[in-house]
C-alpha cells in the first residue's frame, strides 16, 4: 500500500498544470463526528470547483461540484466557499468516509488539484443492549 503522504505529493506533482498549488493534510475523526475539510489558495482558479474522493481502487469519485461563492448540500455533505477557500463539511461520519479527499478544478479539460486531505475514521461504536 502506498504511503498517503507520498501519494499526496505525487497527486500534486502530476496535476497536469503548471499553475497547480497543492497542500496535503491528514485528519482523524471518530464515527458519528463531524469534520470540515478546507481547500485553500483558490484565488486564481476558474469558477467551477469540485471535491473528489479516492477510496479503495484507482478511480476518484466526484463528491460535489459548484460554482464559487455558493452553498450546496447533498445528504451528509455540505460544500461552501468564500473568496479564497472551499470547504467540505461531513456530518455523522461513518467508517466508509475514510479516504483521500481532494479539491480542484479543470483547466482546458485537465484537472488542477489544490489541496489533498486523507480522512481516517477511527474509533469504536458502542451498542448498548437492554
Amino acid at each position: 500500500m502506498m504511503n498517503f503522504s507520498l501519494f499526496g505529493a505525487l497527486l500534486c506533482m502530476f496535476s497536469w498544470s503548471s499553475t497547480s498549488v497543492c497542500q496535503f493534510h491528514s485528519v482523524v475523526v471518530q464515527p458519528g463526528g463531524e469534520v470540515t475539510l478546507r481547500c485553500s489558495n483558490l484565488s486564481r482558479v476558474p469558477v467551477f470547483l469540485h471535491w473528489f474522493k479516492l477510496a479503495d481502487g484507482p478511480n476518484a469519485t466526484i463528491i460535489m461540484s459548484m460554482s464559487s461563492l455558493n452553498k450546496t448540500q447533498l445528504g451528509r455533505f455540505t460544500m461552501t466557499s468564500n473568496i479564497t477557500d472551499l470547504f467540505l463539511d461531513i456530518r455523522s461520519v461513518v467508517f466508509s468516509d475514510t479516504g483521500l479527499y481532494f479539491c480542484g478544478s479543470r483547466t482546458d479539460g485537465n484537472p488542477v488539484i489544490f489541496t489533498a486531505t486523507y480522512l481516517k475514521v477511527k474509533g469504536k461504536i458502542f451498542k448498548y443492549c437492554l
